[in-house]
C-alpha cells in the first residue's frame, strides 16, 4: 500500500483542477464515498468552504489531496479505518474531508484496479492550520500498520529507521518490529509529474510499457531491440547516470529501461554496449538473412509473397495515419534532432515477421475456385446452401461438448466388445440423453418455465409437484428465482454459475438446490434467518395476510427502488446479499444484519412506522451497535435495544462534531454577510452600513476618509474577509476615542422614514 500526500488550494484554478482530475472518469469510474466533519452533501461546496476557512486565516492552503493505492481490494470498514488512522496522524479528526473512489484502473501490475482520493481541510474549525511536518514519515507508519492489519505485504522504505520509531510512538511495536531495511532502496516507477505529460502529451504509459517489455524480449540484441522500438515510434537514450538507458517518445521520458524490464542496471547496460559497435550495414545484412530464409524458400512463392507484403503495409499505413512516409530525409519538413525508426534496409520485428508469415500461410490454404463459385452464387441471388450445413455442424457440435466423454468411451468399448452394459452404465447413457434433448412441451406452466431456465438435460418432472412460483430473469434481476410448495426459495444463475442461494423454509427448495448445484457444479449457500424487527411488540408474528395486503407491499417497495416478489407468506425484498420478508409490521433478515438490510428497515420505520421500531430474536452486540447508531442518525427510535457504551460515546462525539461543524459554517457565512455590507456601505449603501455592527460602523464612518472608502469599494469579498477581525479592532478603538472625546454614545444611523415607507409599499 502506498499513501501521498500533496498540498492543494492556494488559487481557485488549483482548486478547480484537482476537482477534475478527482472526477476524472477516463478510463475509471469515480464516485463520492464521504463527506466528514461538515455538514455539506456537495464536494464543491466543501472545496468552497475549505477556500473561505483559507481566506479567514493566515494559511497558504486550502487542502490536502492524500492518494491511497492498496494492493488488495478494501471494503468500506477497512477504508474508513484507514481515513480515521490518517485523520489521527495528521491531528486532524475534526477537520472536513471528501473521500473519493477511483474503479476499473490498476496503478501497477501487482495492484488492484481500486484506489481511493482524500481531499482533507487544512483549517480545521478551530480557525487552526494543520500541522503536516513529518507528512510523508506519518503516512507511510500508518500505511505499514494498516498492511500488517489487512494482511498486505510490506513495502519497503527508505527511511525505514524514522518509520520505526512512528510506529513506536503510535504503539506498533510489532509492525517497527517487522520492517527490514532493503538492500537497495525503492525507487518510484513513475511520478505524478510524468504521469501528467504522457497523458498531455497522449502517451498509455502502461501500454507503452508493456510494448517495450515485449520488444525487449522478442530481441536478441540491442540494433534489434532499437529498430523494434523505432517502430512504435519510441528511442533509447543514454541516461544522466552512467549505465542508465531511458525510453523516450519524442519528448516525453517513458522511464528506465531497467526499470520497464525489470531487470538489474548493470545487466541491461551490458546487452545494450554489448552490440551497440556493430556496423548498422552489417547489422541490417545479418538481419536480413533469416527473414529471406523464412519467407522465400522457393522461387515460385516469390509473386505472392511481393503481394502479400505490400497489402500488409498498405494496410498498416491506413492504420497509423500518424506515421510518417519512408522517403523522409535529413533536412525535410518538420526534421527534428530524433530518430525517426528504420529506413527500407534496416531489419523488421519480429512481430511483422510473424504476421507476414501468417497472411502467406492463409494465402496458400485459401480455396479460390470455392470462394468464386461462393461469390457468383450471391451475386445472382441464389442462397447458399453452405450456410446451412455449416449452422447444423455448430448445433451438433454444441450438443456433443456437453457430453462426458470420459464417461462414455468405457462404455461404447465394452458394447463394442460384445459385453452387455450394466444398470449404472445404462444410468450414464439415460443422462447423456438427457442432456440432448428440448424439454417438453405437454408439461404444465411452471414446469415449462423452469425447464426453460433450468440448464440443459436437467430433469424438472420430478419437481412439478412442488412448484408454487417460477420468476424467470427480467432486465431488473438476472438470476431465476423459485418457491416451493413448503415456502422455501431458492436463487440461481445458469450462466455465471454462482452458488445457488436457499431462504425461507429448508424442505424441498433445498433439495430442488442440491440437484441444480450438482448438475451446475456449483454449491449451495443458505440464507439463514437471523433477527427480525417490528413497528411495536403487539405487531411481531404476524404472519396472515391478503393478497391484497401482499401486493401493496410490493408496490411499496418497489416504488422506493427495491426487488420485491409476492408471495403466499408476505412480500419478499432484496436487501444486497440478504433477503427480508416483509408482512406489514414486521420484517424478518435472512442472510446476516448487513448494511443494506440495515437501510432498509429504517426505511420501513421511517415512512411506515412513524419512526418506531422494536427488536426481537437474536441481535448480536455488533448488529445492535450498527443499527442503534444508524437510527439515531435519521431520528428513529430503538426499542428492546441495549447499544455499548462505545458506540454512544462514538455518537456523542459525532453530534459534538456536527454541532461545531454548523457553528464554525455560521460564523463563516456571518463574516461573508459582513464583508459584502462593509464593500456596499463603502459604495455608499446607507441599509448597508446599518446591518453593520456598531465597531465597523465607526470603522467605516469615523475611521476611513473618502478616499479609502473609494479604496476599499474596489476590493473584493475574498480581499475583505481576512481582514475583518482587524477592522473590528480598530473600530472599537475609534469608539472608545470618539465616547471619549464627546462624552456621549455612538448612535448607529437610521434608514430614512421615506426610503423605509417605499420599500413596505405593496406594488398593485
Amino acid at each position: 500500500m502506498i499513501i501521498t500526500t500533496v498540498r492543494h488550494g492556494r488559487t481557485k484554478r488549483d482548486t478547480k483542477n484537482l476537482l477534475a482530475h478527482l472526477r476524472k472518469e477516463i478510463g475509471q469510474t469515480s464516485r463520492v464515498v464521504k463527506i466528514g466533519n461538515v455538514a455539506l452533501s456537495n464536494a464543491d461546496d466543501v472545496a468552497v468552504y475549505m477556500e473561505m476557512m483559507r481566506d479567514g486565516s493566515f494559511a497558504d492552503v486550502a487542502m490536502h489531496h492524500i492518494a491511497i493505492s492498496p494492493v488488495k481490494r478494501m471494503s468500506p470498514e477497512q477504508i474508513d479505518d484507514a481515513v480515521r488512522r490518517i485523520l489521527v496522524a495528521f491531528g486532524a479528526e475534526d477537520h472536513p474531508y471528501v473521500l473519493f473512489e477511483h474503479d476499473g484502473k490498476a496503478r501497477s501490475a501487482k495492484a488492484v484496479d481500486q484506489h481511493f482520493h482524500v481531499m482533507l481541510g487544512h483549517i480545521g474549525p478551530d480557525g487552526k492550520a494543520l500541522d503536516d511536518s513529518g507528512s510523508f514519515r506519518k503516512l507511510e507508519a500508518v500505511a505499514r500498520s494498516i498492511e500488517v492489519d489487512i494482511g498486505e505485504d510490506l513495502t519497503h522504505s527508505r527511511r525505514t529507521a524514522a518509520v520505526a520509531a512512528e510506529l513506536r510512538a503510535m504503539g506498533r511495536d510489532d509492525v517497527a518490529d517487522a520492517l527490514q531495511v532493503p538492500a537497495e532502496l525503492p525507487r518510484a516507477a513513475m511520478s505524478s509529474t510524468t504521469r501528467a505529460m504522457a497523458a498531455r502529451a497522449g502517451v498509455d504509459l502502461p501500454e507503452t510499457q508493456a510494448a517495450v517489455r515485449a520488444a525487449w524480449t522478442a530481441a536478441d540484441n540491442a540494433v534489434a531491440f532499437r529498430s523494434a522500438l523505432a517502430e512504435q515510434r519510441l528511442e533509447v537514450r543514454p541516461g544522466k547516470k552512467a549505465g542508465v538507458f531511458v525510453v523516450a517518445a519524442g519528448d516525453v521520458e517513458i522511464g528506465a529501461l531497467d526499470r520497464i524490464v525489470r531487470m538489474k542496471r548493470g545487466e541491461v547496460a551490458a546487452r545494450m554496449e554489448k552490440n551497440e559497435n556493430v556496423r548498422p550495414a552489417e547489422a541490417a545484412r545479418k538481419a536480413e538473412e533469416p527473414r529471406r530464409s523464412d519467407l522465400l524458400r522457393s522461387p515460385g512463392r516469390q509473386r505472392i509473397l511481393g503481394e502479400s507484403s505490400a497489402l500488409i503495409a498498405a494496410a498498416r499505413r491506413s492504420r497509423e495515419p500518424g506515421v510518417e512516409s519512408d522517403r523522409r530525409v535529413e533536412g525535410g519538413f518538420d526534421s527534428r534532432n530524433r530518430d525517426f525508426g528504420p529506413s527500407k534496409s534496416s531489419p523488421r520485428a519480429h512481430r511483422n515477421h510473424v504476421r507476414e508469415n501468417l497472411d502467406v500461410a492463409r494465402l496458400r490454404r485459401a480455396d479460390f475456385r470455392a470462394l468464386k463459385a461462393a461469390a457468383e452464387a450471391i451475386a445472382s441471388g441464389r442462397p447458399d446452401r453452405s450456410l446451412h450445413r455449416r449452422v447444423a455442424e455448430r448445433a451438433a457440435v454444441a450438443s456433443f461438448r456437453s457430453i462426458d466423454f470420459a464417461d462414455v468411451g468405457p462404455i461404447a468399448m465394452k458394447m463394442a466388445a460384445g459385453r452387455i452394459p450394466d444398470q449404472s452404465d445404462l444410468e450414464t447413457l439415460k443422462e447423456v440423453r438427457m442432456k440432448l434433448l428440448k424439454p417438453a412441451r405437454s408439461l404444465d406452466l411452471k414446469t415449462r418455465l423452469l425447464a426453460d431456465i433450468a440448464p440443459r438435460g436437467f430433469d424438472v418432472t420430478q419437481f412439478s409437484n412442488d412448484l408454487h412460483m417460477v420468476k424467470v430473469p427480467s432486465p431488473g434481476r438476472a438470476t431465476a428465482r423459485v418457491m416451493t410448495r413448503d415456502g422455501g426459495w431458492l436463487e440461481f444463475d445458469v450462466r455465471t454459475r454462482k452458488p445457488i442461494r436457499t431462504w425461507g423454509n429448508t424442505g424441498r427448495a433445498s433439495v430442488l438446490a442440491q440437484a441444480l448445484a450438482r448438475h451446475l457444479g456449483t454449491e449451495v449457500q443458505h440464507l439463514a434467518k437471523t433477527a427480525s424487527v417490528g413497528a411495536n411488540a403487539e405487531a411481531l408474528h404476524v404472519v396472515k395476510l391478503s393478497e391484497d395486503k401482499i401486493k401493496s407491499l410490493t408496490m411499496w417497495w418497489a416504488a422506493r427502488g427495491y426487488v420485491a416478489v409476492p408471495a403466499s407468506d408476505g412480500c419478499w425484498v432484496d436487501a444486497g446479499h440478504a433477503r427480508i420478508r416483509d408482512t406489514g409490521a414486521e420484517l424478518e433478515i435472512h442472510g446476516g444484519v448487513t448494511d443494506e438490510a440495515v437501510n432498509a428497515v429504517l426505511l420501513k420505520a421511517r415512512d411506515a412506522w412513524k419512526g418506531n421500531i422494536t427488536l426481537d430474536g437474536h441481535w448480536t452486540q455488533a448488529e445492535q451497535d450498527r443499527l442503534w447508531i444508524a437510527a439515531q442518525r435519521q431520528g428513529i427510535t430503538v426499542e428492546n435495544c441495549r447499544p455499548s457504551q462505545m458506540i454512544q460515546t462514538a455518537w456523542r462525539r459525532e453530534q459534538d462534531a456536527g454541532a461545531k461543524s454548523v457553528k464554525t459554517i455560521s460564523a463563516v457565512r456571518t463574516e461573508m454577510v459582513d464583508a459584502q455590507d462593509l464593500l456596499a456601505g463603502a459604495m455608499g449603501d446607507r441599509n448597508a452600513i446599518i446591518r453593520l455592527r456598531g465597531n465597523l460602523q465607526a470603522f467605516l464612518a469615523i475611521y476611513l476618509d473618502d478616499d479609502q472608502r473609494k479604496e476599499l469599494s474596489g476590493r473584493t469579498v475574498a480581499d475583505v474577509i481576512p481582514q475583518l477581525n482587524r477592522f473590528r479592532q480598530i473600530g472599537t478603538a475609534e469608539l472608545e476615542a470618539w465616547e471619549k472625546q464627546t462624552g456621549r454614545k455612538f448612535t448607529p444611523p437610521k434608514p430614512d422614514a421615506e426610503k423605509r415607507a417605499d420599500e413596505n409599499r405593496l406594488e398593485m
